[in-house]
């Protein structure tokens, strides 16, 4: 069993306590809402008394992808890696979620080779309607609309998973495309070409930079492809 601290303990402010709280109860919730072999089994919150709060979830043996990226097994599984991230992440979606924070520190590599994403906390504060309040994100996998507090949809998702995809190909974050007129004046087939000389057949890496076409509408058709 692996456990999450909140610490609650320390917090003395009686509103900063009842949003750490909140927010534990939310990332429970939703995570249980998710059942995915690629998603960690959350099972269940629990609170001491006049103590901590706990989120205790299945322990997922291996490493991360960030501490397995550039290894000879993520080099050769790429695209499975890839595949099975896209799948556990359309769990979320199907359930009417957004994941909304996806980036290789949160996914275990279940045995080394089995992508398990971890880490809910984001998620929970987003839904397919919308955006319900501010979101943590992570700069270089957030998609546009979420850095420019847009409304999120699953397609914040399928730019997380492009970038993903790019970084394990070619060792190197993808280059930012979401300036206008970038994506379409060459920056896409430029990014297609550096794909498929890596080892990416073509509708692979079609698909793999359609998911960072800055419209956000564009994206789900190669989210589905991959």
């Amino acid at each position: 069993v692996a456990l999450k601290q909140m610490r609650l303990a320390a917090e003395y402010d009686p509103a900063r306590r009842a949003a750490v709280l909140d927010a534990a109860q939310r990332e429970a919730a939703t995570a249980m809402r998710v059942n995915h072999p690629g998603v960690a089994r959350i099972l269940g919150l629990f609170i001491e008394p006049d103590g901590d709060a706990f989120i205790a979830s299945d322990l997922i043996e291996g490493p991360t992808l960030r501490a397995a990226m550039g290894s000879a097994q993520t080099r050769t599984q790429w695209r499975d890696i890839v595949q099975r991230i896209a799948q556990a992440a359309a769990a979320f979606h199907q359930a009417g979620l957004v994941y909304c924070d996806l980036k290789p520190e949160n996914i275990i590599l279940r045995n080394g080779a089995w992508p398990v994403l971890i880490d809910f906390d984001a998620a929970a504060r987003v839904s397919l309607e919308g955006r319900a309040r501010p979101v943590a994100f992570t700069q270089g996998y957030a998609a546009p609309e979420l850095v420019e507090g847009r409304a999120v949809t699953a397609a914040a998702d399928a730019f997380a998973i492009g970038v993903i995809a790019v970084e394990l190909l070619t060792g190197q974050m993808p280059p930012r495309l979401t300036r206008p007129g970038l994506f379409s004046d060459g920056g896409a087939g430029a990014l297609i070409r550096t794909l498929t000389a890596r080892g990416a057949d073509a509708g692979t890496a079609t698909a793999i930079a359609g998911c960072l076409n800055p419209d956000a509408e564009a994206r789900m058709a190669h989210l589905a492809a991959l």
